[in-house]
């Protein structure tokens, strides 16, 4: 594993992977009050709890596909760092990386509408009470955004060497530029 392979893209899709991954077993929506179960018609009031008590629920306990979904997302953003790591060539990398990011941008567009479509925006009766987007659900917005951000940085990059910083064609630096092989021109006719 050499980590000097590894561009800006790829960081930024590795550590959302584990931050989505995280944030899936955060709250991700809150009520107030003592809520059993968020049920098919509306909430369904617990016992005990009084107006200061905020229930909350996971990615898992909210989404139906969705969370294996964001899971497989976080896994394979996770994977494509390993991957660009451990690979002396940069060709997996970018397969990995060009085969992930419409999968990501897919994801993007769910997590916005569930964030942007939080539970009380939902017309179940009877309509659901105050309620609140919690600290899962923003990480798993900004981690979502991370990975398609990332894997589309990565999978621009074509491994190109900064001006005085000469690299291989993994990326990883060397001291000299290896020479231009040139070939005799054809026979003048």
């Amino acid at each position: 594993m050499d980590l000097r392979r590894l561009r800006a893209g790829e960081w930024m899709a590795g550590v959302g992977g584990a931050v989505l991954a995280l944030a899936l077993f955060l709250p991700w929506w809150g009520l107030r009050g003592a809520w059993i179960d968020l049920g098919v018609g509306g909430p369904v009031d617990g016992p005990g709890g009084g107006p200061d008590v905020v229930t909350t629920w996971s990615a898992w306990q909210v989404f139906s596909v969705a969370d294996v979904l964001l899971l497989l997302l976080a896994l394979g953003a996770m994977a494509t760092w390993w991957i660009v790591a451990t690979r002396p060539v940069p060709g997996p990398g970018l397969i990995a990386e060009g085969l992930l990011t419409p999968y990501a941008f897919v994801m993007l567009v769910v997590v916005v509408v569930q964030v942007l479509g939080t539970p009380g925006d939902l017309e179940a009766p009877p309509p659901i009470p105050d309620p609140s987007l919690e600290i899962g659900a923003w990480l798993g917005l900004a981690a979502t955004v991370a990975i398609f951000a990332g894997l589309a940085v990565g999978m621009r990059d074509e491994r190109l060497s900064r001006p005085g910083q000469p690299t291989d064609q993994t990326g990883v630096p060397v001291a000299e530029p290896r020479p231009v092989e040139t070939l005799p021109g054809p026979p003048a006719a």
